[in-house]
């Protein structure tokens, strides 16, 4: 991959991250309060760390080394983006009351997301060869939808204000003490951010290691 072809891939990801972070401030505002949340403030700090991960493997994928560990980079990336747009779709239909959605199409964005994922794995270890190629690509692709989801799950409450009131009496549970229904929303944002940043690399490998090892036994 050409000098310019990684830059076109590294610059629009570092803005995605940094608009996530440029998000996460705003919603953290007032910051003087962050220590006040839950685990002496860490949730609110745990999903910023991360970010800053992100952009510093973002950095180092598309340089000139860390790029040749991604196969198919440019092709894993738009896979990525794709996962990312429909993982945000389900966010934004979790945070709104409707009669127009279901749990179930939720739950169809979500394999089809993983989908994505999947396809990236295959795309890689023909591109590589082997199996084990999907590997890195599929933490990659994951990696660039968790960018794209994250920036509207900490967004949504600027736009549509709270989530809708939960039924799960476990999160009921776990939302006793946090305060307004405003500090409810920004906590359980934070959660969702952090858990999405965490799982979805883990998910992305798994899946696309299984269809990247599927690819090669059927081309075998």
């Amino acid at each position: 991959m050409s000098a310019s072809a990684q830059l076109k891939i590294r610059i629009p990801l570092l803005l995605l991250a940094a608009v996530d972070l440029a998000i996460l401030a705003m919603r953290l505002q007032p910051w003087q309060e962050i220590s006040k949340l839950p685990g002496g403030g860490s949730v609110g700090f745990d999903p910023g760390l991360i970010l800053l991960a992100y952009a510093g493997i973002v950095v180092w994928l598309t340089g000139p080394t860390g790029h040749r560990l991604v196969n198919a980079q440019t092709m894993v990336s738009l896979l990525g983006l794709l996962a990312g747009a429909l993982l945000a779709a389900r966010a934004w239909l979790a945070g709104i009351p409707s009669a127009l959605h279901t749990t179930e199409f939720q739950g169809a964005l979500m394999v089809a997301a993983v989908i994505c994922w999947g396809v990236a794995g295959t795309r890689a270890a023909r591109e590589a060869g082997a199996a084990g190629g999907s590997f890195i690509s599929g933490i990659w692709s994951a990696m660039v939808s968790a960018l794209v989801a994250c920036a509207v799950v900490l967004g949504q409450f600027f736009i549509s204000g709270p989530p809708p009131d939960t039924l799960d009496s476990y999160r009921q549970f776990q939302e006793i003490g946090l305060g307004s229904d405003a500090t409810i929303a920004l906590v359980h944002a934070l959660n969702t951010t952090t858990s999405l940043l965490l799982v979805a690399p883990i998910a992305g490998a798994t899946v696309a290691l299984l269809f990247g090892w599927i690819a090669s036994k059927r081309k075998a």
